[in-house]
């Protein structure tokens, strides 16, 4: 028998889902510029790469995609939200026909 222990709503469900027994989930906190949060919910299996964000008092949900270096974690190709990695830091943008706008930069975890 599979023993779950859980540290939110999104992991309880995948939790009580046995087709998501082999996924991965991690959660951290990130203290970005002007003392805001963004808490990152890291999902992987070996089909997915994923992340859901809870930023501004919403759920964000983006899954990953190719990028120089780190791991771009994107909506889509060409508009919605941006979360880019690299190491323990972050960059949250917004993205609207191919132009970026940072919404916040310097994001560390905590």
């Amino acid at each position: 028998m599979r023993r779950c222990v859980t540290g939110g709503a999104l992991m309880a469900i995948a939790c009580a889902n046995p087709l998501l027994a082999d996924t991965r989930f991690q959660e951290f906190s990130y203290g970005c510029e002007r003392g805001a949060t963004v808490v990152a919910t890291y999902v992987n299996s070996e089909s997915l790469s994923a992340v859901v964000l809870l930023v501004e008092g919403q759920t964000v949900a983006l899954t990953a995609g190719p990028t120089g270096s780190g791991v771009r974690y994107s909506a889509g190709p060409n508009d919605g939200y941006v979360w880019h990695t690299k190491g323990d830091e972050a960059v949250l943008f917004w993205q609207d026909a191919g132009e970026q706008d940072t919404i916040y930069q310097s994001c560390l975890t905590r």
